[in-house]
């Protein structure tokens, strides 16, 4: 279903649930309306706990998404996320001319900034070396090199 259907149903089933209630509060009097309000208020509550903790949730799943796209890598990759620990990359030491002719593109300094909720993206990226991307290992990285 589209996103704006979904949003017409949500919002039809939400406007009938309060006129019924509306007309149940009224029939039922001040004293009972007064108690049906406090539980209602409850579920509320909690739906709206509900609705938060899946949203954090999402907000994760989509944080530690890892993507190659229409890459002409001619050399390693490496994307590392979320490891918990110690990080050990080894690759052969290669020649770091360009395969063909190709752009190398330029690698950022040590310690810059990387984009906010980057999800480690290479898109459409043409590169005539290795490529290394570790995010959140919360130990150490150790990339070494090998004839």
């Amino acid at each position: 279903m589209a996103g704006r259907v979904q949003m017409w149903i949500g919002g039809t089933i939400a406007g009938v649930a309060a006129a019924v209630l509306a007309v149940h509060l009224a029939v039922a009097g001040l004293e009972a309306a007064d108690k049906w309000a406090s539980v209602l208020s409850l579920f509320v509550g909690l739906a709206g706990l509900g609705v938060a903790l899946a949203g954090l949730q999402r907000n994760r799943q989509e944080n530690s998404k890892q993507s190659v796209e229409d890459s002409g890598i001619d050399g390693n990759l490496s994307m590392v996320s979320g490891t918990g620990g110690n990080v050990s990359i080894t690759r052969r030491l290669r020649s770091r001319r360009p395969a063909g002719g190709a752009p190398t593109v330029p690698i950022p300094p040590a310690g810059a900034p990387s984009a906010p909720n980057s999800g480690q993206t290479v898109r459409k990226v043409t590169t005539s070396g290795d490529v290394s991307m570790v995010q959140d290992t919360g130990e150490n990285v150790d990339i070494k090199e090998v004839p």
